[in-house]
């Protein structure tokens, strides 16, 4: 029997290459850890992803510069948060919406910060602030994007997928019943775990997402929608998401007096373990698609 050698050691060379990719696959979607926190930055939103595939993200950045408590949530409380993770570049900068609870604090974020680009509806605030963040975010040469519903955001992890639900402001939708502003929604999904972060959306938001996803609403973390006010987490929408855990991001004793006792009562009912960051502080959860860890930090500072 002649045995061809060339041949021989082709197939090896195929055969060795294909297990390596199988086994580089295999390392990069089994068992790494994916962060999510929901900082503490009082009454206002700001959440980091941090990704195995080392891409960073972070949706909000809590309130700017409060006159009368004299502190700005994103110099506070979210730049030194990025700092004591070692957080040296944020490769999506995510604006919800332009409410200064959430988007007021980003302009310390871009002060510090790599940034690869932002993302926002767009054409929602008028204000200085707002107008200031742009001209930064230009005259830096940040990437500017006004997301579409269906955009992922690419955080290089196999088995992983981040995609916008809702996007920028549309014609086809106006929300007129309640005078709601639109908030960018986003969906995180790793393996058997996944997050919906819906910042500030309320009822007719979220009826309009039960119409066009329905049950691929289903999430195991839920980022409670303002704040957990009444106005938002409908039953019918919460009937679609049914969440394991709830997290509220309000600040201690607000003025709004969030989260409501409805919201509260659902998710009670519902059997959802609810974090709420005025009361536990940071709340950080990791996961490697299969099973996931809350694990809360509490700092007592000011306004928070």
């Amino acid at each position: 029997m002649i045995i061809n050698t060339g041949n021989y050691y082709k197939i090896l060379v195929f055969l060795l290459v294909v297990l390596f990719i199988a086994a580089a696959c295999g390392a990069a979607s089994a068992g790494e850890k994916l962060s999510v926190t929901f900082i503490n930055v009082g009454q206002g939103d700001a959440t980091l992803i941090e990704s195995p595939g080392g891409v960073t993200v972070l949706i909000d950045g809590g309130n700017g510069l409060i006159r009368e408590e004299g502190w700005d949530a994103g110099e506070s409380f979210v730049v030194p948060y990025l700092k004591e993770r070692g957080i040296k570049k944020i490769d999506y900068l995510v604006m919800t919406h332009a409410d200064y609870d959430h988007a007021g604090g980003l302009m310390a974020v871009i002060k510090d910060f790599w940034i690869g680009s932002l993302w926002e509806p767009g054409n929602q605030h008028t204000g200085g602030w707002y107008q200031k963040i742009l001209s930064t975010v230009k005259k830096r040469k940040i990437g500017y994007y006004n997301p579409e519903k269906g955009d992922v955001i690419d955080l290089k992890t196999p088995g992983m997928q981040c995609k916008v639900l809702f996007g920028k402001m549309s014609d086809k939708y106006k929300i007129k019943k309640y005078g709601e502003k639109p908030s960018l929604i986003i969906k995180l999904d790793y393996g058997k775990i996944s997050f919906l972060f819906t910042a500030d959306a309320e009822y007719e938001q979220e009826m309009e997402m039960v119409r066009k996803y329905g049950d691929k609403l289903r999430a195991t973390i839920y980022k409670a929608g303002h704040h957990g006010s009444a106005s938002s987490s409908n039953w019918a929408f919460m009937d679609k998401v049914s969440p394991e855990v709830a997290v509220i991001s309000c600040g201690k004793d607000n003025s709004y007096g969030h989260p409501h006792k409805e919201v509260l009562a659902d998710l009670k009912k519902r059997k959802a373990a609810v974090y709420r960051t005025d009361r536990q502080g940071n709340i950080r959860i990791d996961t490697d698609g299969e099973t996931y860890k809350v694990t809360t930090q509490w700092k007592a500072k000011k306004g928070r």
